[in-house]
């Protein structure tokens, strides 16, 4: 856990004992020249929560998620001195992934997320929760995320990764007979910051645990060059 202070009167802000200084955030998308702000939903507020998207996430969600966390949580903090808990972010985002997941139903998971529609084959109806604590050093939770946007399942791989999801599929769609057949295994889904883990993998109907750890392990092996929590 890191705490996120932000002093009103100099609006500066700190992670820990750590200042987050504008110009990082500023060289990616320039909201604000005159640096952060919070308590409204404005140019100031979408600097900051870009600024603590880059120190707390993989770079992947930075662009996809800021303006989600200003107007959810930076915009709704006091006009004044503040104090937040770099989880609370962390957990919006987690939460926000998994509710669209459950929204759309397994038959639709994945699909029409920010990064565009796809036309997924139909999915199990079933699916098993099991938590888990796998702790990642950030570079590795990175790696893992680096490679199954690469190996996308449209792309000859088997996996489609989201903002804090990896959806690993049984076949790639290298044919539209193999797209058909494809069907998704399960999902590890992933916390940031200091967290850097992997929390929950969802089991869908079919397969098991064991299958989900045995794919992990082909992930951390490509990713990383060796089986860190993966069989």
């Amino acid at each position: 856990m890191a705490v996120i202070r932000g002093q009103w009167e100099t609006r500066q802000v700190w992670i820990d004992d750590r200042e987050v200084l504008p110009e990082r955030s500023q060289a990616v998308v320039n909201h604000s020249p005159t640096g952060f702000s919070w308590g409204y939903g404005g140019s100031g507020p979408a600097q900051l929560a870009l600024a603590l998207l880059l120190e707390l996430t993989a770079k992947e969600m930075v662009l996809l998620w800021y303006q989600d966390v200003k107007r959810q949580i930076i915009a709704k903090l006091p006009q004044a001195d503040f104090t937040l808990d770099s989880e609370e972010i962390i957990t919006f985002i987690v939460e926000t992934v998994k509710a669209d997941l459950e929204a759309r139903g397994p038959a639709r998971r994945g699909e029409g997320t920010r990064e565009g529609e796809r036309n997924l084959p139909e999915m199990s109806t079933s699916t098993t929760d099991t938590e888990v604590d796998f702790s990642y050093r950030r570079e590795e939770l990175n790696a893992l995320f680096d490679l199954a946007h690469t190996e996308d399942v449209e792309q000859g791989g088997r996996y489609d990764a989201r903002s804090a999801a990896i959806n690993v599929y049984s076949h790639a769609w290298t044919s539209e007979a193999m797209r058909h057949e494809s069907t998704i295994m399960g999902t590890f889904y992933a916390v940031w910051a200091d967290k850097n883990r992997i929390c929950t993998i969802e089991i869908d109907e079919g397969f098991s645990y064991e299958d989900l750890l045995a794919e992990l392990g082909i992930l951390e092996e490509k990713a990383l060059g060796w089986k860190l929590h993966g069989r």
